[in-house]
Order: structure tokens, then C-alpha cells, then sequence
């Protein structure tokens, strides 16, 4: 991680774990006042289109519903170079009521991370389409052999059928043997 704080939710302070310097001095100015603090970090770090979000994970008035059952809450966001990073709220301890009176605060950066993951999910949807259109062509190649075989089979029973009527006329039936040759020949091609 590259910045981690631990929180004191109760007197609205911090204390730096590890953070850049340039923290450490907005920190300072704040007088390590935990409300300003997360205002100046989702100002200065957060890309426009996370702000929101970011401001509204970190609400600490929400905390004890959302620690209700754990005592990691974490939430991706993008930074003001574009880059992937993760908060991870971790409940250090609550009070009797449960809610959370401490908590440590590590944002770590995940951009590698996010970026295998597009090019996984970005492969996998490449691997889906080119199963989709293997379906497809085994579906008309299926369809065209079995008209390929249909086809040659019919003109067989047909043209036995007709044999078997007209046994009687020997040049017809050498006609429908030559047919019934060829069909079976067209088969095996």
C-alpha cells in the first residue's frame, strides 16, 4: 500500500501509518483533522468521476451497517492519472453498540491488477465469439452435408422403389441402376 492511516472515528483524528510526503504536509495543515483530511485526499486524488462515490464510501455514518458482518470493506477507484487504486477499510474496534471507534485506512495501488483483468475478460470475450462462430460453421456445415447426403440417398430409394415396380423393362431398370451407381458414387466424394 501506499498511504495508510489509522482513524479515531469518536475524536476525528488521524495518525499517518505510512504516506507520501506531500500527504503528510496536507495532513499537517489539517491539523490531522479526519473529515478535512478526506476531503483534501477525494479533492487532490480522486478522479472527477469517482469523487462521489469515494466520498460517499468513506461516509463514517454508514460504517455500522456496512462493518455489520465484516470488518474489511474495500472500493476500486480511478486517481487523477488514471490509475487503478483500492481502499480498504479495515474495523480495528467498535463499541458495544457496534459501531466501528477505530479504523485503518490503506489505499493501495491496483493498477496491474485491473489491467490483467480487461485483458482476461477482453480474451475471454474474444475466446466466446470465436466459439460462437465455430458453432456456426459446424451448424451450416451440418446442415450442408446433411443435405449433401440426403439428397444422393433420396434419388437411391427413389429410384429402387421404381426398380422394384418396373422390374419388367430391362432398359429402364439399367437406367435407374446407372442412376442409383451414381448417387451412391456422389456419396463417397
Amino acid at each position: 500500500s501506499y498511504l495508510s492511516v489509522y482513524g479515531d472515528l469518536k475524536a476525528n483524528r488521524i495518525n499517518i501509518i505510512e504516506a507520501p510526503e506531500s500527504f503528510r504536509k496536507e495532513c499537517e495543515k489539517c491539523d490531522y483533522d479526519l473529515d478535512s483530511i478526506c476531503n483534501v485526499a477525494i479533492d487532490t486524488m480522486v478522479s472527477e468521476e469517482f469523487k462521489e462515490d469515494v466520498l460517499a464510501f468513506l461516509d463514517d455514518k454508514t460504517y455500522t451497517e456496512r462493518f455489520k458482518d465484516t470488518d474489511l470493506l474495500t472500493f476500486d477507484y480511478r486517481d487523477n492519472n488514471g490509475r487503478w487504486n483500492r481502499i480498504n477499510l479495515i474495523r480495528v474496534n467498535s463499541d458495544n453498540s457496534g459501531n466501528a471507534i477505530n479504523v485503518i485506512c490503506a489505499i493501495q495501488d491496483i493498477d496491474q491488477i485491473k489491467n490483467n483483468e480487461f485483458q482476461y475478460q477482453t480474451a475471454l470475450i474474444e475466446s466466446a465469439h470465436a466459439a460462437e462462430r465455430a458453432n456456426q460453421a459446424k451448424t451450416q456445415f451440418l446442415s450442408q452435408m446433411s443435405h449433401d447426403i440426403r439428397t444422393p440417398l433420396n434419388a437411391i430409394i427413389g429410384f429402387s422403389t421404381i426398380m422394384l415396380e418396373e422390374s419388367g423393362d430391362a432398359e429402364q431398370v439399367q437406367d435407374y441402376t446407372k442412376k442409383i451407381l451414381s448417387s451412391g458414387k456422389q456419396l463417397l466424394l
